[in-house]
This record gives structure tokens, sequence and C-alpha cells, in this order.
């Protein structure tokens, strides 16, 4: 008996003392998707890249990389944010709470490219936030700074605000010399190699962030656009069903709501003006520091500094990056039935015979079209299938409306948006004398019809 209890003393001492160590063991946590643009994936763990989505949680395992011209953005639970420029890897190495005090720790493994981390200080608690390259260990609380990996060779260090710690690494990975950079500040480090002397960061490398914050912007705009429209659409429906009084006050609604619609998309245009003169700007300003550096005689260029833009344009696609696509691109194209390899191959033809200027619009197209919400993207497809059926002539007069429709200002297209949805409220014999007259009035020769126009200008249009 006294046996039986000394074991199950044992046992619970034994119980409360694992629950105990359980906090220190630490929790799993995990991150956020909040923003795409291009080709954005995802590798899971024992599992292929797939296309990455928009609020996807991602965790300890993980790896994103982005396509050419695709950025991405990832929000972690204690408000901190990561960005991923173009043609970049990262890994997630750790995403935990540890400690009785549940410190977070979050530590990233850039392989290849650039990122941008601003972290959040923690309250009342500890946190650690590492980005390792091959070459360096870069550690902060509470910062906003910049890493760019150029594979197995060096890396870059930027630091915007606060101060980061740059830790040098040995050929076998080995921690070595350290070093404090500074906001303003920025240090490269080849690896095997101590850290190099602090310097200025150059101009066009931090327009390049902010660059990223102005795209942004003008997605989340572009978002709340599409819900405003939305809202909009919904109001016209019930408008046209309602009567009397309600009517009145569904009218004022959606009238305050078109203007904000018609404010938000001129805004939005404006916006994306700006965003390609910037952009423009900073080709500009970027391929003239590379410029500069290539015409440097062997020996100075060995003594300048090189930066990640210079490396993108001067060295080739690391040897390990074009080994690991193209061993991806064979497994998967092994999988691939016979008939959809018939369509890539006739594709890849195709897109091989187009035109420099053509291949950059198409690319363009495609990364805004990612960006579209599932709603939008599958009725834009089911538009496009219809669109091979139509005759010649029907889709030369489309493309004419649609060149005159892009043409008129946004409080326009909301108005005649209005119109149309009065007209399918419509009792059918209504529609169809309107039919009559919209026939007869296209008939009118153009002379007459621009008399008519002067002679009827600044009257309101009579509503059915």
């Amino acid at each position: 008996m006294r046996n039986t209890a000394r074991i199950l003393s044992a046992g619970i001492a034994c119980f409360l003392f694992l629950a105990a160590l359980q906090p220190a063991l630490g929790s799993e946590r995990l991150t956020k998707l909040i923003y795409i643009e291009g080709i954005v994936e995802v590798q899971k763990p024992g599992a292929r890249f797939a296309k990455a989505e928009l609020d996807m949680q991602l965790g300890k395992g993980d790896v994103l990389r982005t396509g050419s011209g695709s950025i991405a953005e990832l929000e972690l639970d204690d408000g901190s944010f990561v960005k991923i420029g173009e043609e970049s890897t990262i890994g997630i190495l750790a995403l935990e709470e540890v400690g009785p005090g549940k410190d977070r720790v979050s530590l990233f493994k850039l392989i290849l490219g650039e990122i941008k981390a601003t972290i959040q200080k923690a309250l009342g608690r500890q946190a650690s936030f590492e980005v390792q390259t091959a070459a360096c260990i870069a550690g902060v609380r509470g910062t906003d700074f910049t890493v760019t990996a150029e594979g197995d060779e060096a890396a870059d260090v930027e630091v915007l605000e606060g101060s980061v710690a740059v830790e040098g690494l040995g050929e076998k990975g080995e921690r070595g010399a350290l070093s404090e950079v500074k906001a303003g500040q920025s240090t490269r480090v080849e690896k095997g190699k101590p850290p190099m002397a602090v310097q200025k960061i150059e101009a066009y490398r931090r327009a390049r962030w902010e660059l990223f914050a102005k795209k942004k912007k003008i997605f989340n705009s572009a978002k709340e656009l599409e819900k405003a429209k939305i809202a909009a659409d919904f109001l016209r429906v019930k408008y046209a069903q309602a009567e009397g009084e309600s009517r009145k006050a569904l009218l004022k609604q959606a009238e305050g709501l078109k203007k904000a619609v018609v404010k938000t998309a001129l805004e939005m245009e404006k916006a994306n003006k700006d965003f390609i003169k910037d952009k423009e700007k900073l080709d500009r300003e970027t391929a003239k520091a590379v410029a500069d550096w290539k015409r440097l005689p062997p020996e100075k260029r060995a003594k300048a500094r090189m930066n990640y833009e210079i490396w993108k344009s001067t060295a080739p696609q690391p040897a390990f990056a074009r080994r690991d696509r193209m061993k991806e691109i064979l497994e998967n194209w092994k999988d691939t039935p016979p008939q959809v390899k018939a369509v890539i191959i006739r594709a890849h033809k195709a897109w091989n015979s187009l035109k420099p200027e053509l291949k950059k619009a198409i690319i363009l197209k495609v990364r805004q079209f990612s960006q579209l919400p599932p709603w939008v993207k599958k009725k834009i497809v089911d538009n496009c299938r219809r669109w091979k059926g139509l005759q010649p002539e029907v889709k030369k007069r489309m493309v004419e409306n649609y060149g005159k429709w892009k043409k008129l200002p946004p409080e326009k297209r909301e108005d005649i948006k209005d119109r149309i949805e009065d007209f399918k409220n419509l009792p059918p014999e209504k529609k169809l004398r309107i039919l009559k007259l919209h026939k007869m009035w296209q008939k009118v020769p153009p002379k007459m019809r621009m008399e008519w126009m002067k002679k009827h200008a600044g009257k309101p249009p009579k509503r059915s």
C-alpha cells in the first residue's frame, strides 16, 4: 500500500514538473500573408511549391518565394511586418513563444533576394528577431531595416530606424565578428569575412521601399473601391425596388456613396501616375549607379563597395538557384498529362514569337490580374470564353466602345451605370419603347445629333 502511494506521489510530482517545464519548451506562432503582387509561391514541409493566397497562414518550416517583378508582405502576431522583394526566397526557421514569460522568437532564413523588416518593440516581454543569410546574421529589437542576400556569396544590411547587430559567419557557419549598424547606415558582409565599415545608405536604395509603400497604398485603395462599388450596385437594385420616402433616403445614400467612389477613383488614378513617374526615376538612378560602378577601373572597382543592385546586374543567377529551379520544373513536367504538355509547348512557342514590348504589356496585365478578388477573376475568365465565340464585327464594335468607356471620367461612368440599372428594372413595354427610340437616334445624321445636343445642353435628362 505504501509502495503504491509512493509511486502515485512520484507520478504526480513528475506530471507537475513536466507541466511547469511546458512553457519553456515553447509554443508555435503563425504569420499571415497580407499582400501579394505577381507570382508568389509557398512550399510547405515535404511538399512542392504552390501558389500563395492572400491571408494564408504560414509557420515554422514554410518557404516563400517571389518571381520577377513580384512582391509580398507578411504580418506577424506582434504587429511586425516583413516585406519580400522580387526574385527572393525566404524560409521560416522559428516562430514561437518560449519560457514562462512567453518571449517571442522570430527567426527567418533569407536564401536569396531582399526583405525589409519593421519590428515592433515588445511591451512587458522579451522578443528576439533575427534574419540569417549564408554570410551573416542580423539581430534586432524594435527597428526598421532591410537585408539582401546574394546567395552564398554576400549580404547587405541597411538600417532605416533603430540599430541592428550584424555578425559575420565563417565558412562552416560559425559566428564571428560583431558590428553595430545604426539608422541611416549600411554594411556589407562577404562570406567568411567580418562586416565591412559602415557607410551611408544610398538614396536610390532607400527609394525602393518607399515605392513599395506607395504601391501597397494603391492596392488597399483598390480593395476599398471594390467594396464601395459592390455596395453602390446593391443600393441601385434596392432603389429600383423601393417606393416613396424610402426611395428618397436610398437615393441620398447612393449619391453619397457615388461621390466617395468617384473621389477614390480619381485619387487612385493620380497615385498610379505618380507611382509610374517615381518608378521610372528610380530605374534611371539605379541604372546610373550600376553604370558608374562598371566604368571604374578594375583596381578601384575591387575597393568600391558593391551593393545588391550592382550585384544583380553584374552577377549571373547563382548556380544553386538555377539547379534547384530546373530540378523542380523537371519533376513537375513528369507529372503533367500529355494534353497539358502539348498546350504548354504551343503557348511557349507563341510567347517566344511575341515582340518584347508586347511581352512586357502582357506581364503587367498578368500582375494586375493576380491582385483582383476571386469573383472578379471569375467574371473576367467567363467574359474571355464568351469573347472567343463572338463574330469579328461584334468584337471590333466592343473594342471601340471599351476605348470610349476608358476615356470617360469616373463620374460619367457611374452615371451610365445608374442608367443601366434603371433600365434593367423597367417594365418590358418601356424597355421596348426605349430601344426603338435608340435605334431611331442611331439613324439621325451626326450633324443633327450635335445640334440637338447643343440645344438641350445643361437640361437634366428625363429618368424613366
